[in-house]
C-alpha cells in the first residue's frame, strides 16, 4: 500500500519543480530584464540552494527529516508573500527562497525514502517520485496554460501540504537502512579483496591472471567523486543553454504556448518513463552515452524551434532523457555513498547549474558563436568521467 506521505512529497516536490520553471519563466515574461539578469537569476538560484544543502545536509543525515518540511513551510508563504507585490529585487529574492525550500524538502525526501526502504527498493522509490512528480508539474502547467493561476496562491497551497506532510512524516531519528547497507559494501569489498589476490595463481599465464582480475574488479562502483564531477559538468551544459530558452522563444511564442509547451511535454514524457523505467538500466556507461546524447539534441533541435508544436517535441525528447539521466545519476551515487552525504549531490548539481547560468548569459549576450563549442567540451567530459 503506497504510505500517503510518499504521496504527498511526491505533489510537494512536483509543485516546487514546477514553480523552477514556472516562476522563472513568468518573471522573465512580466520583467522588463534581459539575458544578464536571468543568469544571475539562475546562479542566486543555485548558490542558494547549495548553501541550503552544504547547511542544512548535517540535519539530513542526522534524520531531522521533520525539521526540514517545518523549514520549507515557512519559506514557502515567504515566497508567496513577495509575489504580492512582484519587483525585480522581490523577484529576485522570492526565486532565490523558492530554491531553500526546494532544497529542504529534497534533503527530507532523501533521508526518508533511504532509512524507511530497504536499499533493494531505492533506485524504484526514488526513480518513481521522479516520474510523478513529472505528472504533476505537467498537470499545472496545462492549469497555467488555460488559466489564470496565481503563484503565489500555489506557495500558499505547497505550504499547507508541508504542514500536513511533517505531521504524517515517519520519524527516522536512527540511520539503521543506510548504515546496514555500508557495513553490506564494506564487507563485499573485503571479499573482492581476497578473491583478487587469487589473480597471483595464474601469474604463469599473464593473460588468465589479467581476465581472472578484470572480472573481478568489473563490478567496482565508480567513485563518488567522478560522479559528481560529471554531474557537475552535466547540469552546466543544460543549464548553458535552458537559461536561455524564455528570451530565445519569447518573440515567436507567448507565456501561455510555453506552459502548453511544458505541460503536454510532462505529460507525454511521463507516460513514456512508466514503460522506461521498469528497463532502464543505471549503469554508468549507459548513463554517460544518454549525457552526450542530450547535449546533441539541445543543439541540433533548438535552431528548429519556432513555434508551439517543435517546442513540444523539443521539450518531451529533453525531458524524457533529463529524467533518465538524473534518476540514474542519483541512484549511482547514492550506491557509492551508501545513502549518506546526498546533500553532496545536490550542491555538485547547483554548482554545475551556478556556472552554467552565468556562462549561458554572457555567452548569448558576447559571443553566441562559441555556445555548441562549450556544450560539447563539458558534455564529453562529463562523458568520459562516467565510464569507470
Amino acid at each position: 500500500m503506497t504510505k500517503v506521505w510518499l504521496v504527498l512529497i511526491t505533489v510537494v516536490i512536483g509543485i516546487l519543480q514546477f514553480l523552477d520553471t514556472g516562476l522563472y519563466t513568468y518573471l522573465a515574461y512580466n520583467l522588463n530584464v534581459d539575458s544578464v539578469y536571468l543568469g544571475f537569476l539562475s546562479a542566486c538560484w543555485s548558490l542558494t540552494y547549495i548553501l541550503t544543502n552544504y547547511v542544512m545536509g548535517g540535519l539530513a543525515d542526522e534524520g531531522h527529516n521533520k525539521l526540514l518540511t517545518l523549514i520549507s513551510c515557512i519559506t514557502a508563504i515567504s515566497v508567496a508573500t513577495l509575489l504580492n507585490n512582484l519587483n525585480e529585487v522581490n523577484g529576485l529574492i522570492a526565486y532565490s527562497l523558492h530554491a531553500l525550500t526546494l532544497a529542504v524538502i529534497n534533503l527530507a525526501a532523501s533521508v526518508t525514502i533511504l532509512e524507511i526502504y530497504d536499499h533493494f527498493n531505492w533506485n524504484t522509490i526514488n526513480s518513481s517520485v521522479r516520474v510523478l512528480s513529472n505528472l504533476i508539474m505537467g498537470v499545472l502547467f496545462l492549469v497555467a496554460a488555460f488559466g489564470t493561476v496565481s503563484v503565489s496562491l500555489i506557495c500558499y497551497v505547497t505550504a499547507l501540504i508541508a504542514l500536513s506532510l511533517m505531521i504524517l512524516l515517519p520519524g527516522v531519528g536512527i540511520n539503521l537502512e543506510r548504515s546496514l547497507y555500508r557495513i553490506n559494501k564494506e564487507l563485499s569489498s573485503i571479499s573482492r579483496y581476497i578473491k583478487a589476490s587469487t589473480a597471483v595463481l595464474y601469474l604463469h599465464r599473464p593473460r588468465e591472471a589479467y581476465e581472472f582480475f578484470e572480472r573481478v574488479w568489473g563490478s567496482e562502483t565508480i567513485s563518488s567523486k567522478r560522479i559528481l564531477l560529471a554531474t557537475s559538468l552535466y547540469v552546466m551544459f543544460s543549464d548553458l543553454i535552458s537559461v536561455l530558452v524564455p528570451l530565445i522563444m519569447k518573440p515567436s511564442i507567448g507565456l501561455h504556448g510555453i506552459y502548453l509547451s511544458w505541460g503536454v511535454a510532462f505529460l507525454i514524457a511521463t507516460i513514456l518513463m512508466v514503460f522506461i523505467l521498469p528497463t532502464a538500466s543505471c549503469s554508468a556507461k549507459l548513463t554517460a552515452l544518454l549525457v552526450f546524447s542530450r547535449a546533441l539534441i539541445l543543439l541540433a533541435l533548438l535552431p528548429l524551434i519556432n513555434n508551439t508544436y517543435s517546442l513540444m517535441a523539443y521539450l518531451i525528447s529533453l525531458v524524457v532523457l533529463g529524467t533518465l539521466i538524473n534518476a540514474s545519476l542519483y541512484n549511482i551515487y547514492v550506491d557509492a555513498s551508501s545513502g549518506y552525504g546526498t546533500s553532496r549531490y545536490f550542491i555538485s548539481r547547483e554548482l554545475g547549474s551556478i556556472l552554467g547560468s552565468i556562462m549561458g548569459g554572457f555567452i548569448f549576450m558576447y559571443m553566441p558563436s562559441l555556445l555548441p563549442i562549450v556544450v560539447l567540451v563539458l558534455a564529453f567530459t562529463s562523458t568520459l568521467l562516467l565510464f569507470a
